[in-house]
C-alpha cells in the first residue's frame, strides 16, 4: 500500500495535482523501526510532498511529525464518525452475545478471542459469539471446531453497515482484542448504538475511551485478563448499563 500511494503522490507531483494523503491505516509506525536507513529516508521524502497529511488522532500526528518529520502545521486530525444508528427492536432473550467486527486476523486478536471463549467462566455463562468480517473463515472455523466452539460460536462473514446495525441491536457487547488499531470504526458504531466494548488500549483508543467509564480495557494477547472482562461484562448488567450510557455520551459529543 505504502509503495502503491508513493507512485501516485510522485505522479501527482510531476503533474503539479496537490495532494492531501489520509493516514488511516495502522501498521506503518510499527513496520517503520525495520525499514533500512536508505527506505526511511524515501519514505520521509514521499511524506513530505502532499499538501497535507490527515490523521486519526494525537498519536498518529506525533508519529508523522517527530518520525516521518513533516511540518506540524500540515497535519490535520480528522476524527472518525459515524451516523445516528437505525432503529431496532429490543434485544430478543437468551444467553449473553458477544459481537466482534473487523478483519478475522491475528492482529486483530481472533486466536486470543477464541481461546477466551473455551474458559470456564464463559462455557459456564454460555456466552455466545459473532463473528462479522472478512478473513480465512474455514482456518478460524477449524480453530473454534478444535476449541469445542461449534455450538457458541458463529461466522457471519462480511456484512455491510445495515448488518452490524442490526447485530449491534442484538449483542450484550463488542469486543475488539486487538494488538494494533488506529481509531475503530466498529468500536465508534458500539458506542453510538449504546452497546458497552470490551478493547484493547492501542492506537489511539486509549486517547478516547477512557477504561472502567466508557469502555473495559484488556492488555492485548492476554487470553486470561480478555476472559475475565468477558465474564465480568456478560454477568453484570449493572455494569452493562453503565458502559451503555457512559459510551453512548462520548458518541454523542465527539463522533456524530
Amino acid at each position: 500500500s505504502l509503495a502503491r500511494k508513493s507512485v501516485v503522490i510522485l505522479a501527482c507531483r510531476a503533474l503539479r495535482i496537490p495532494v492531501v494523503l489520509h493516514l488511516h491505516a495502522a501498521q506503518l509506525h510499527r513496520a517503520w523501526p525495520n525499514f533500512p536507513g536508505p527506505v526511511q529516508w524515501l519514505v520521509r521524502q514521499i511524506f513530505k510532498l502532499p499538501a497535507a497529511c490527515i490523521v486519526l488522532g494525537r498519536q498518529s500526528a506525533d508519529f508523522v511529525v517527530n518520525e516521518l518529520r513533516v511540518p506540524r502545521h500540515r497535519v490535520e486530525i480528522v476524527i472518525n464518525g459515524v451516523p445516528h444508528p437505525q432503529p431496532a427492536g429490543p434485544r430478543t432473550e437468551g444467553p449473553p452475545r458477544l459481537l466482534f467486527v473487523g478483519n478475522l486476523s491475528e492482529r486483530k486478536g481472533v486466536p486470543e478471542l477464541l481461546e477466551a471463549m473455551a474458559q470456564p467462566s464463559l462455557t459456564t455463562l454460555q456466552v455466545q459469539l459473532t463473528l462479522a468480517g472478512a478473513g480465512d473463515l474455514p482456518h478460524w472455523r477449524a480453530q473454534a471446531h478444535a476449541l469445542g466452539l461449534d455450538q457458541r460460536v458463529h461466522f457471519e462473514g462480511w456484512a455491510d453497515q445495515q448488518r452490524v446495525g442490526q447485530l449491534l441491536s442484538q449483542s450484550d457487547a463488542l469486543v475488539l482484542p486487538s494488538h494494533d488499531e488506529g481509531l475503530p470504526l466498529a468500536i465508534l458504531e458500539a458506542l453510538a448504538y449504546g452497546v458497552p466494548v470490551v478493547c484493547t488500549p492501542v492506537g489511539e483508543i486509549p486517547h478516547v475511551l477512557t477504561d472502567g467509564r466508557d469502555a473495559c480495557f484488556v492488555p492485548p494477547g492476554d487470553v486470561q485478563a480478555l476472559a475475565q472482562a468477558l465474564t465480568r461484562v456478560a454477568s453484570d448488567a449493572r455494569l452493562r448499563a453503565s458502559l451503555s450510557a457512559q459510551g453512548r455520551a462520548l458518541w454523542r459529543e465527539h463522533f456524530t
